[in-house]
């Protein structure tokens, strides 16, 4: 059974059929998978308020996409920011309230063959580090979503998520 989705670039995306179900994530746990292009896997990931999640995505002959969803199903945050398809995506989630989310590990690209990735979650609680590269990302997401109908808008919230990105003092964590 597929459950389709739409993909940040606007195709769609198939769940992988050996991800029927969503599977948690364990702060320390790695799960390995393999992923082809246009399928995605789902995660959940649950944090307190206060808390922060760092995962790690090891990409293993595979461009991935880390995309996340809260409980209505809206974007929170995207992340492709590693092309090369050896080296590790980074994401960084920070939690004001506690939450629920759905983590999707998407194949960025329709025509990837076959490859497998590496999840990881670090969990714990939220420094101003975590709390910057997580309001960033948050914000040049948004800027996205702005662009069309507020050019100058956009680019006021990217320069923004610039100083905090620039601000924070571990470099993995920047943009």
């Amino acid at each position: 059974m597929a459950a389709t989705g739409v993909g940040h670039w606007s195709h769609p995306y198939v769940r992988a059929d050996d991800a029927q179900a969503a599977v948690s994530l364990e702060p320390g746990k790695s799960i390995e998978r393999q992923l082809a292009g246009g399928q995605y896997h789902v995660y959940l990931l649950r944090l307190a308020a206060g808390e922060a999640a760092r995962l790690t995505v090891e990409q293993r002959g595979i461009d991935i996409g880390l995309r996340v969803l809260d409980a209505a199903d809206k974007d929170v945050l995207y992340v492709d920011a590693e092309p090369r398809r050896t080296h590790a995506e980074h994401m960084v989630l920070a939690a004001d309230t506690a939450v629920e989310y759905r983590v999707q590990v998407e194949a960025r690209y329709r025509q990837e063959p076959q490859a497998s990735y590496a999840i990881r979650l670090q969990q714990g609680p939220m420094t101003a580090d975590d709390q910057a590269t997580s309001e960033a990302w948050r914000l040049r997401i948004e800027s996205d979503a702005l662009e069309g109908e507020s050019p100058a808008g956009a680019l006021q919230m990217l320069k923004r998520a610039l100083t905090l990105a620039e601000q924070t003092s571990a470099p993995g964590q920047r943009f």
